[in-house]
């Protein structure tokens, strides 16, 4: 399919050859599904940690003799059973971060893709350029392609460098996203995203994984 390619004035400059895979996918709810619950996972920090009796300092040496003093036997001052001891059965670290098939992270991004496309809300423009790291700069360059500047800006990225990062990394309402790396969360945020003609290229790249 083919599609409308800016330049950094906003004006149509030409068409940019897509696969129907990426901007005219199937909608695959089942994938976008895993592909939230699979970010919600990887941002869980699983920090809860109760110390158990063997994490506990000290208590190395035998309280008192096993026999003859008429108290209970016992092995430890840092068992679960003392003041100061350790907790029995108490919650541990865990890891929540898991990774998803990489058919599954295509379908869930090309889907995601597809249906913001459908919506109006996806434009492809050329390389910023050299901005000389000015963010004033890149700023009036997002204000021509984006006309109502309302909302948040997703601008996808292949190629980039630190002049062009230096520029964009003061503007608030600005996310910039690798296009080996869209997170779900904010395309589907989104009300403004910008794919550069790299990242196209690379879309095109990878839709050539996709089956079905």
């Amino acid at each position: 399919m083919k599609v409308e390619l800016l330049d950094i004035n906003g004006s149509v400059k030409g068409d940019l050859d897509l696969d129907d895979r990426i901007m005219n996918a199937k909608d695959s709810l089942g994938a976008i599904y895993q592909k939230f619950v699979n970010e919600n996972a990887n941002l869980h920090p699983g920090t809860v940690m109760k110390k158990n009796r063997g994490m506990v300092r000290g208590g190395g040496k035998k309280p008192w003799r096993q026999k003859g003093t008429g108290r209970a036997r016992t092995g430890s001052i840092r068992t679960p059973l003392r003041r100061g001891g350790g907790m029995a059965f108490g919650g541990q670290k865990k890891v929540y971060k898991y990774t998803l098939p990489k058919q599954i992270r295509l379908k869930a991004i090309a889907s995601a893709l597809s249906l913001k496309y459908k919506q109006g809300v996806v434009k492809f423009i050329e390389e910023p350029g050299n901005t000389t790291g000015k963010t004033k700069q890149m700023a009036k360059i997002l204000s021509k392609i984006v006309k109502k500047n309302k909302g948040k800006i997703i601008l996808i990225l292949q190629k980039s460098d630190k002049e062009l990062l230096r520029s964009l990394r003061n503007i608030s309402h600005l996310e910039m996203m690798n296009a080996a790396r869209m997170k779900l969360l904010p395309l589907v945020d989104s009300k403004n995203i910008l794919i550069t003609r790299s990242a196209a290229e690379y879309l095109n790249e990878i839709a050539k994984g996709l089956k079905g």
